[in-house]
């Protein structure tokens, strides 16, 4: 049934090379792309081959062309084992280094969206375990590796409502309003990689500026929305310090914990992602006792055994959940359910260095996730969030 599997070369949002796989049945065709991160922890998969990426795309080709010669169907998403079986003759290493883990999720995300279409389904549908629209978590501001003045790498927007459709519009508003007085304060200076606000201002001075934004937003719209902060602590945690460049200062281990204890208390914080260094279990622990969402990334890097080490110690209650961190759909999968099993909120998201894949948006609806992390603006931010949008009504017209 299938025709063609094709692997080639992309470009992400940053013009960074990535990978494409094409799939071609029956007429038909679709497509997916790999993302790329840029604030990479160490406990990722590889993301392309150590050899090089023209050798991943060279080593999908033959596997694509194993693929459609031993007929291989996917009727359910479990099937994508056999794809992993194949994989796993040419790239049996923990951390897919032969081939790149980015190759990997290009391949199956591919497949997935091809059969679902073979079955007459949306891949949501396909892919279903417990259908549930996600409430977005949208980077208004950002700083750290994703390019800004402060240290912190994203200042989260996360709007309540009760429709996908009136959160998007909700921080689209909110996101242009906070632009609008960034610009009459003479402190705009751009957008960064991910199309957050790049603004003149320390980590406080932008948090005290969300605080405003968010009673404007609620005079305006009689909406009220959350604030939160993806910390990405490991990215300036030097010989055991926190070194802070806006202002600067040193914080240690303790003194990092009681800092981030203070924000939650000062600004009333929602969400706080990787407030410590990838390793440091024991401060992630003695955080969560806070009453906000306390969430993992580079300390779980979507690895089920580490969420369900996170979990035991008591370490988080919110994970990020990012396929190609490695690189099995199987894998991400037994993290979300890990997750759930532990009562930790998963959250679904993109990467730094997106594409115009909409992949991640029927994972979140079919798989129950809470959560959607896809920026706020920009086409490869914007066609994840619109298509939850179009999810959204095609539920609605069921129901």
């Amino acid at each position: 049934m299938i025709n063609l599997i094709k692997a080639s070369k992309d470009l992400d949002c940053r013009k960074k090379e990535t990978i494409r796989v094409d799939v071609i049945f029956n007429s038909n065709h679709v497509f997916a792309i790999a993302p790329n991160g840029t604030s990479r922890g160490k406990k990722e998969v590889i993301d392309y081959s150590t050899k090089g990426i023209d050798y991943s795309v060279n080593l999908l080709n033959k596997i694509g062309k194993e693929i459609i010669d031993k007929n291989i169907k996917i009727e359910k998403f479990e099937d994508i084992k056999d794809v992993e079986e194949i994989i796993r003759k040419y790239d049996n290493t923990k951390d897919y280094r032969i081939i790149g883990g980015n190759a990997v999720y290009a391949l199956e995300a591919a497949l997935i969206k091809a059969y679902a279409k073979i079955n007459n389904m949306e891949v949501w549908d396909f892919v279903k375990e417990k259908i549930n629209i996600p409430t977005p978590i949208g980077n208004c501001i950002g700083g750290g590796k994703h390019v800004g003045y402060a240290d912190f790498q994203e200042f989260l927007i996360i709007p309540k409502t009760k429709k996908f459709f009136e959160a998007f519009f909700i921080m689209r508003h909110t996101y242009e309003k906070a632009k609008e007085e960034l610009e009459k304060r003479k402190k705009f200076k751009g957008i960064n990689i991910e199309n957050a606000l790049i603004a003149n201002l320390s980590n406080e001075e932008i948090l005290d500026f969300l605080v405003e934004i968010k009673d404007k937003i609620k005079e305006m719209f009689n909406s009220t929305i959350n604030i939160g902060i993806d910390v990405a602590a490991s990215s300036f945690y030097v010989d055991r310090v926190y070194e802070y460049k806006n202002p600067i200062k040193r914080l240690t281990t303790s003194k990092q914990l009681k800092f981030i204890e203070e924000l939650i208390d000062k600004y009333k914080l929602f969400y706080v992602e990787d407030p410590f260094y990838e390793e440091d279990f024991e401060s992630f622990k003695e955080l969560n006792k806070k009453s906000c969402l306390i969430v993992g990334d580079d300390l779980t890097a979507t690895n089920p055994e580490i969420i369900e080490k996170a979990a035991r110690m008591g370490c988080i209650n919110g994970v990020i959940i990012k396929p190609n961190q490695v690189g099995s759909l199987l894998v991400m999968k037994k993290a979300i359910d890990v997750a759930k099993k532990y009562k930790i909120t998963p959250i679904i998201s993109h990467r730094s260095g997106e594409t115009e894949d909409d992949f991640i948006a029927d994972l979140a609806v079919g798989f129950g996730v809470p959560y959607i992390k896809a920026g706020i603006v920009g086409k490869e931010r914007e066609i994840k969030l619109k298509r939850i949008v179009n999810i959204e009504k095609t539920l609605q017209k069921l129901l």
